[in-house]
């Protein structure tokens, strides 16, 4: 087992505030070890953490093609056509 990591050393390694960290121990936000008063954090298990709350990168594009899908509801219909339409208007517009 690697050694554990104090608070300061975790704010300096995520870049998160002591005080953020603290609150974020308090509602059992982040996976922390406790030793009475004393709190440590396993390096192994905050990087897990980490990767877990990785957010995808969002194409407008394909965002859009979803929403008109939901909103739409007919499968059949030609979104792509539609999309290129309203951009070729919007890039189109009199000044």
């Amino acid at each position: 087992m690697r050694p554990l990591i104090s608070i300061k050393e975790l704010s300096g390694y995520l870049g998160i505030k002591v005080k953020t960290l603290y609150a974020m121990v308090g509602t059992k936000a982040i996976p922390c070890v406790r030793f009475k008063r004393l709190i440590r954090f396993d390096k192994d298990d905050i990087d897990l953490w980490v990767k877990e709350r990785k957010v995808a990168p969002v194409f407008p594009e394909q965002e859009a093609k979803r929403i008109l899908k939901t909103v739409l509801r007919e499968p059949n219909i030609n979104i792509d056509a539609i999309l290129k339409n309203a951009i070729e208007k919007a890039n189109h517009k009199p000044i």
